[in-house]
């Protein structure tokens, strides 16, 4: 009997002590949440958890821009399929198949990576490849009886991660076409665009996207393009480099310089021509370069206040004149120094009697 006594309690003891401690870590974690509690949650939050919980997207929790459908909003404007310049192109290459010619694309494109090898041979082929992963994005295979006669002409676009479906080349091209296959036994849509010249759109099996376009051209010789086709390209593909190359500030980078050294070479009397050029070489810290084209500039002005002034600030901004010969309108065009050697006229001005930078 007092064995049982004392095991009962023992027993009790125990149950007392859990008691107590249960009791104890209660306390502790009600303490502990009452010093980390976070402000009390707004209705739509909890809706928005309650819903993403459900495996609904709420109006406040919009992560990217595809939930915005969910909701009937305004939906984004959807990238075109087509990026206008290529199916210009195409258009332009089907109608005037003489215009597939590297003398044209080169202002279009860009030149070939393979131009030069390409300029003795009787069949000529020519690659543009991508800046990025150097994958062939352009070809161009010409071929005829002799070097300078092209009878066979073949210009094709591989369209990269292309969205392009057959409907869409449809709504491009027409209706009117046939369907046939080539030697891997993919799907060709052919589209005759004109005499002798057709387009041929290819979808490799299951990709249900048309992945290459080719402008093909089998006839008599193709005719040179004309010079007015190529000044038109030229000037477009001018504008599109300066644009891009120029930025808000007014400054040139270095991409722009090719096109103006061109642009002055074709029009050496313009002096707007010599002051955009010195412009964007002074934006590239190229200052002997700079002040020449400055002063070509405004002795080539004459009775152009406007540009004379604009290279004699310039001229006083990079301490190659001095300040006092800065004036209005009516005087002298400035005249650059003349060199003496190869050094930077910075340098050649520097000094106690100069008025250089002094560096």
């Amino acid at each position: 009997m007092i064995e049982r006594g004392k095991a009962t309690k023992g027993s009790v003891v125990r149950k007392v002590l859990t008691g107590l401690s249960c009791a104890l870590l209660i306390t502790a974690v009600g303490i502990s949440q009452s010093e980390t509690s976070q402000p009390e949650i707004s209705q739509p939050d909890v809706a928005a958890r309650q819903a993403s919980r459900q495996g609904v997207v709420s109006p406040s929790s919009f992560m990217t821009p595809y939930s915005v459908l969910a909701f009937g909003q305004k939906k984004q404007p959807k990238a075109p399929v087509f990026e206008p310049e290529m199916l210009e192109l195409i258009n332009k290459l089907s109608v005037q198949p003489e215009l597939m010619n590297v003398q044209y694309l080169r202002w279009v494109l860009g030149s070939p990576e393979n131009e030069r090898s390409q300029l003795a041979m009787v069949a000529k082929n020519y690659y543009w490849y991508a800046p990025l992963g150097h994958k062939c994005i352009f070809e161009l295979h010409q071929n005829g009886p002799e070097r300078d006669v092209i009878t066979q002409s073949s210009f094709t676009v591989h369209v990269q991660k292309s969205q392009i479906t057959t409907k869409e080349m449809e709504k491009a091209f027409g209706d009117d076409h046939k369907r046939v296959f080539d030697t891997q036994a993919y799907p060709v849509d052919v589209y005759s665009t004109a005499p002798y010249t057709c387009i041929a759109c290819t979808q490799p099996h299951d990709s249900f996207r048309v992945e290459k376009i080719q402008v093909h051209y089998d006839g008599p010789p193709l005719p040179p393009p004309s010079k007015l086709e190529i000044l038109n390209a030229y000037n477009d593909h001018k504008e599109r480099v300066l644009a891009v190359s120029q930025s808000k500030q007014g400054a040139y980078t270095h991409d722009a310089i090719p096109w103006l050294e061109r642009e002055a070479r074709y029009r050496p009397q313009d002096p707007n021509v010599h002051l955009e050029l010195a412009r964007a070489y002074r934006s590239n810290l190229m200052m002997n370069e700079a002040i020449t084209e400055y002063g070509t500039a405004a002795r080539l002005a004459g009775d152009d206040y406007h540009v004379v002034d604009q290279c004699r600030q310039a001229l006083i901004e990079m301490k190659v004149l001095p300040p006092s010969s800065s004036s209005g309108a009516g005087t002298a065009p400035p005249v650059a120094p003349k060199r003496t050697d190869k050094r930077s006229y910075l340098v050649q001005g520097s000094g106690a009697n100069g008025g250089g930078a002094g560096l």
